[in-house]
């Protein structure tokens, strides 16, 4: 750096260090706009949208692993580093720019693919070489609202993507049930994802929650015996905070085993209550009444007899 009648750069050959504020939305995949001391020049070169004459402030490299739009947010607080500086040039014919630049992976996101990949001089988008780059990786990771637009398939489903307030961002992303506990989810059901970058530097919207109701009324498919531990049932109606469960069909577990006895029996068609255990379509027997109110079952033996349950269930 030269100024008109002198240098306005230290001469010497080591790195900077300075805090950097990230000033402006993060809408680019290898830098983000903050603010800061330049130590270079001992001047705080500030950030307003606009004016790039005053404040233009400073784009700042992302690390490699966090190059992705959408990691950083207005306000944070980071350490950056400007590469070694040095007086001479670069050396010719070298294929990646250790200590001159933050650099850019040649036509990989992120990380460089392997040992071949050219790394190049990174830029903005108007050209301007970027030199500092920050040490932190941002939050990494962001909570966001999400509602489906198709029946969880394969692991994944095309959702709309809100703010936690539920202002729609216009954003259609792909969620992903990554234990597969939210198979069953089907297409309008809502929840919580986790924004975050994995190992590859890619963005992921993962699954970490959908609020369910958390009791239902339900009536056995098949005999329930006092050896069994649960039995497939069918959801009649389902109460508490949340949505529906997308699925009626459903497993419920007998509970109390002593001895190799449990708790609860009865005969198909006889209902209970259950809570949901919090995962998949498995549910907690609470209790196990009777048939269901209008309910005929007919048994035959040494005499034959008609019962009809009758009363409220």
């Amino acid at each position: 750096m030269e100024g008109v009648y002198a240098d306005i750069q230290t001469k010497g050959v080591f790195p900077y260090c300075a805090m950097m504020q990230v000033a402006a939305a993060d809408t680019h995949a290898d830098y983000v706009i903050c603010r800061g001391f330049d130590v270079r020049i001992r001047k705080f070169i500030n950030y307003v949208e606009g004016d790039t004459t005053n404040s233009p402030g400073i784009p700042v490299a992302k690390p490699y692993g966090n190059r992705v739009t959408g990691v950083y947010t207005i306000g944070q607080m980071f350490p950056a580093i400007l590469p070694l500086q040095t007086g001479g040039p670069s050396p010719t014919g070298a294929d990646i720019r250790f200590g001159q630049n933050p650099g850019v992976a040649a036509t990989s996101s992120g990380h460089p693919a392997d040992l071949d990949e050219e790394v190049e001089i990174l830029k903005t988008d108007e050209d301007v070489v970027i030199n500092w780059m920050l040490l932190e990786g941002g939050s990494g990771a962001k909570l966001w609202r999400f509602t489906l637009n198709a029946d969880i398939a394969a692991g994944t489903a095309d959702a709309d993507k809100l703010e936690l307030d539920g202002t729609d961002t216009e954003e259609d992303v792909t969620v992903t049930d990554v234990n597969g506990q939210f198979a069953g989810l089907k297409d309008t059901c809502y929840g919580i994802c986790l924004e975050a970058v994995d190992a590859d530097g890619d963005l992921v919207y993962a699954i970490v929650g959908v609020p369910l109701k958390e009791h239902c009324k339900f009536t056995l498919d098949a005999e329930l015996q006092i050896t069994d531990s649960s039995a497939s049932a069918t959801i009649t109606s389902q109460w508490g905070q949340g949505q529906d469960h997308p699925s009626t069909a459903i497993t419920v577990n007998n509970c109390n085993n002593i001895g190799g006895s449990w708790q609860f029996y009865g005969g198909a068609g006889y209902f209970g209550i259950a809570t949901y255990s919090g995962s998949g379509t498995t549910w907690n027997i609470v209790q196990l009444n009777c048939l269901e109110e209008g309910t005929t079952i007919t048994a035959t033996g040494s005499s034959s007899y008609t019962l009809t349950a009758t009363g409220t269930a």
